[in-house]
């Protein structure tokens, strides 16, 4: 697999930046499924209620295909991968992580904002893939989902990135 696919990684950003990850002035365009609702509930790290049900979504497939989560998706607490030198600068979590039947694979899909376009990740987005990728060498690259996705469009960019049939 290449290390991100554009259609299909997902990122969850730096600690740092998770206050802006929700932001209702993101001047990048991005399509973040009401993410910048004014007053919303339910926002933050883990984002609105669209994005949590996004995430829960991604993770609900990947169990009806026989991967087991062990983190995030609702599921459970999200995975965390701390930045240099284990210091909170520099982190990441992972909205949805899963092995594989056998245990012997580990995949990590973010839901992701992009730009106007509905499928290019911002350039935060981007960001934390590629150190989420950094972190995990060895591994499949992280899926990036676009938030506002619609179930079949969940299920063709898993099957592209071949984890479902």
């Amino acid at each position: 697999m290449s290390k991100q696919s554009n259609s299909t990684t997902n990122t969850s950003t730096d600690n740092t930046n998770n206050a802006n990850n929700n932001s209702s002035n993101n001047t990048q365009g991005s399509n973040s499924n009401g993410s910048g609702n004014k007053g919303g509930k339910s926002r933050g790290r883990w984002g609105n209620q669209a994005t949590r049900a996004l995430n829960k979504e991604v993770a609900d497939i990947l169990t009806d295909n026989g991967y087991e989560v062990t983190g995030g998706g609702t599921y459970k607490p999200e995975e965390y991968l701390p930045g240099p030198n284990g210091a909170r600068k520099g982190s990441n979590y992972v909205d949805v992580t899963v092995q594989s039947e056998d245990g012997s694979v580990t995949y990590r899909i973010n839901t992701v904002d992009t730009y106007a376009d509905g499928t290019t990740p911002t350039t935060r987005e981007s960001t934390a893939a590629a150190s989420i990728n950094a972190k995990t060498p060895g591994e499949p690259d992280i899926i990036l989902i676009p938030k506002g996705s619609t179930t079949a469009q969940i299920i063709e960019i898993l099957r592209g990135a071949g984890l479902i049939p």
